[in-house]
């Protein structure tokens, strides 16, 4: 029989924010250094800038975050579902929630084989080109819309530079952040077309079941910029700081 102390005691952590702190929310997303970087084909994601920038405001929530590796049209249906809880770095999506402040960007350039003809990008000059885009990615309007173009899809972005260096494509639409790497790792010179074409802004996009995370997520992302944790961990993956970022690909961002 239990004493009514140690009745107490037990309804007291029950109800304690404290208790609540062995909450795991489940992240899903994909390899995208550096903002997630897949080791050795593990199923758990342990690195990158979006992971420990998340990892550190849940922390600070004290709620404990998983990341794993899913690949991307799966992963949003299995968030939508419910099976898992976010979806790491997506644009808005219909169904979901997310927090009003974008912490990674998705500015997205044309990137031609090194020995292209090709100077520089032009909407009025891409008639009948071969552009490559990756299947399930949720592209800005901008490029879905175009007509102009024969879409040549791949599965991954490193299948989309897979075909680049067969010349499968005339050019192919990457995101300005991760095609150096994944352009080595592939074996693939590739040549950045100036001007970018578009950015969009990306977000931690949960089920609508944790719509209640999202006041006390806002704060804490807003107190990581003002101390600069955010910049920092920016400059420690060897990028220019949000802020500075931020400002950079304001003019060709998509609206929401």
């Amino acid at each position: 029989m239990h004493s009514p102390k140690t009745a107490l005691l037990s309804y007291l952590f029950i109800f304690s924010p404290l208790a609540w702190s062995s909450e795991v929310i489940r992240v899903c997303t994909v390899d995208w250094p550096p903002f997630s970087i897949v080791e050795d084909d593990s199923k758990v994601i342990e690195q990158g800038l979006s992971v420990d920038i998340y990892r550190e405001a849940f922390s600070r929530m004290g709620k404990k975050v998983e990341f794993y590796h899913v690949p991307w049209g799966r992963c949003e249906k299995s968030v939508l579902s419910g099976d898992y809880d976010a979806i790491l770095d997506s644009v808005k999506v219909s169904g979901l929630v997310n927090p009003s402040i974008p912490t990674a960007f998705y500015p997205l350039g044309a990137y031609v084989n090194k020995n292209s003809d090709l100077t520089e990008f032009r909407w009025d000059n891409v008639g009948n080109s071969r552009a490559g885009l990756v299947i399930n990615y949720h592209y800005a309007d901008i490029i879905i819309n175009n007509k102009d173009w024969v879409v040549v899809p791949a599965e991954t972005e490193e299948k989309l530079l897979t075909l680049l260096g067969k010349n499968r494509v005339d050019f192919a639409v990457l995101d300005y952040f991760s095609v150096v790497k994944l352009s080595k790792k592939v074996g693939v010179e590739i040549r950045l077309l100036y001007p970018l074409i578009v950015s969009q802004n990306l977000y931690l996009c949960l089920n609508s079941k944790h719509e209640g995370l999202l006041d006390e997520l806002n704060l804490k992302l807003e107190d990581m910029l003002d101390d600069g944790t955010v910049n920092s961990l920016y400059e420690s993956y060897s990028l220019k700081p949000y802020a500075e970022i931020y400002r950079e690909v304001k003019d060709i961002t998509e609206p929401d």
